[in-house]
């Protein structure tokens, strides 16, 4: 009678071992009968599945005398549990010796561990050639939890390349059950991928499962929902920036090393809070133009923050570029209510902007009724304009002055203006008021830099901003003022 093999001999038996035991570390005791090569290999692949440094360096060294064996590709697995991407790049590529099946497994270990690091130093086509490589050695030897593995792990860099596929992700999700150590990483993948479409509110509900975790307190930050508590991880600091920057508080935020989501929404969070001051527009710039962003949401949030910069310190950027930019960011988001509304809670100022520019995207423009706005003697909100109490003119006053930048006695409304513009906001629910003219100024501003093809766009897009105004004297006075 043939001797039958031990589990833990065949890639794919193992695979699915490995996979499929919430203690991995129980499965220790299978490996004494095993030859002492794969019992090392073995033994390695048990330490990885720990995060447990010590532990894996141990099972490494123990590796080191078989040497001669294929090897290379679960020691450059170990280095991937340990963030060692720079050794796995230094480390010269093997070549496949023979087609045993441990052979053809450690392959598809090396392949799976280069795609990886090439993915964390964005080297995207070398990451991408990599780690179907991998898929395609797992499917060929039966490690169909590999295979999973490999496909999300695709999926997430489709995401860090700007094009996330949250159905690819989905799809293999549920082609095998999920332990519930890889469930909640496949889950944290998922909820990123919705997050760079606009889908706040759908990777907000894939995580409820796993409680309060760093990246819930961002999606309830990008939802506006409040919360108490936020836990440590990578999405701490940019979450905590979010939630003050929505109250209108302080906050900090340190920048965070690397290249990941978490650390382009800190940079992106400090930059808007920069805009909260004018003196600061050049230095929020500055730090938009290094901040090389890909998915959708990201790069509204920076072409959006770029025209604001321009709008309260002229820098001389390209307005119609940005644009352009950020239609393009928002045609390419599945969902685009959650991030129009979070624009609008973090600067309003910013979205009246935007909403005003030529070509600008439709539900932006639709969607300025939205924003209280001060448009001279009355405030205009949701479609009907609330004209202010009393009869001085402070209300075009203010919008005077935004526009002509004049700051003397004639430009100062009555002490009492500001406080009654407060109470008439405050009567229709809403916390602020956005002045009209600082969106006509930027307008003229851009207009006067605009190129001759485009002038009579951006002449257009003024005219439309001055039509908001409700008194015909201040709308002719602005108009003279604009040399229109």
């Amino acid at each position: 009678m043939a001797d039958v093999p031990h589990p833990t001999h065949s890639p794919a038996s193992w695979d699915r071992l490995l996979n499929t035991a919430e203690h991995p570390l129980s499965l220790a005791d299978t490996l004494t009968q095993l030859p002492a090569t794969l019992s090392a290999r073995r033994a390695l692949q048990l330490a990885i599945t720990t995060r447990d440094a010590a532990r894996i360096s141990t099972s490494v060294a123990a590796l080191e005398q078989f040497k001669d064996t294929p090897v290379t590709g679960v020691r450059l697995m170990a280095a991937v549990a340990m963030g060692h991407y720079p050794h796995i790049l230094a480390t010269e590529e093997s070549t496949l010796s023979s087609l045993d099946p441990t052979a053809l497994e450690d392959a598809c270990d090396e392949a799976f561990a280069r795609g990886t690091a090439h993915g964390e130093t964005q080297d995207w086509p070398e990451a991408l050639a990599h780690l179907r490589l991998a898929l395609k050695l797992a499917e060929g030897l039966g490690m169909v939890y590999r295979a999973q593995h490999v496909d999300i792990e695709i999926g997430r860099l489709y995401t860090a390349l700007g094009t996330p596929q949250p159905q690819r992700i989905i799809n293999a999700m549920e082609r095998l059950p999920l332990t519930g150590r890889r469930r909640a990483w496949s889950e944290r993948v998922l909820a990123v991928a919705y997050i760079a479409q606009g889908d706040y509110a759908a990777a907000h509900r894939q995580l409820l499962s796993h409680g309060s975790t760093d990246l819930t307190a961002l999606t309830a930050g990008l939802l506006g929902q409040p919360i108490e508590v936020f836990p440590e991880g990578i999405y701490q600091a940019p979450a905590q920036a979010l939630h003050a920057l929505r109250a209108g508080k302080p906050l900090t935020c340190p920048p965070i090393p690397g290249t990941g989501m978490d650390a382009r929404y800190g940079a992106l969070f400090r930059a808007w809070a920069m805009l909260r001051t004018r003196a600061m527009a050049n230095q929020a710039r500055n730090l938009l133009i290094d901040c090389a962003v890909r998915t959708p949401d990201q790069r509204a949030h920076r072409a959006a923050a770029l025209i604001q910069a321009n709008a309260v310190d002229a820098l001389g950027d390209d307005i119609d570029h940005l644009i352009a930019e950020f239609n393009d960011a928002l045609n390419q988001m599945t969902v685009r209510k959650h991030f129009l509304a979070l624009l609008r809670a973090i600067h309003p100022d910013a979205y009246v902007l935007l909403g005003m520019l030529p070509g600008i995207h439709q539900e932006v423009a639709e969607s300025l009724p939205e924003i209280a706005i001060l448009t001279g003697s009355a405030v205009t909100y949701q479609y009907m304009v609330h004209k202010l109490p009393g009869r001085d003119r402070g209300g075009n006053v203010l919008v005077m002055s935004a526009v002509t930048g004049h700051t003397g006695p004639e430009s100062r409304p009555h002490p009492s203006t500001h406080q009654r513009i407060r109470d008439a906001v405050a009567a229709l629910g809403v916390s602020t008021s956005v002045n009209l003219g600082h969106a006509i100024l930027a307008l003229i501003t851009f207009r006067a830099g605009a190129r001759a093809s485009r002038l009579a766009s951006w002449t257009d897009a003024l005219d439309r901003a001055l039509a908001w105004v409700d008194s015909v004297t201040l709308r002719e006075d602005l108009r003279a003022h604009a040399r229109l």
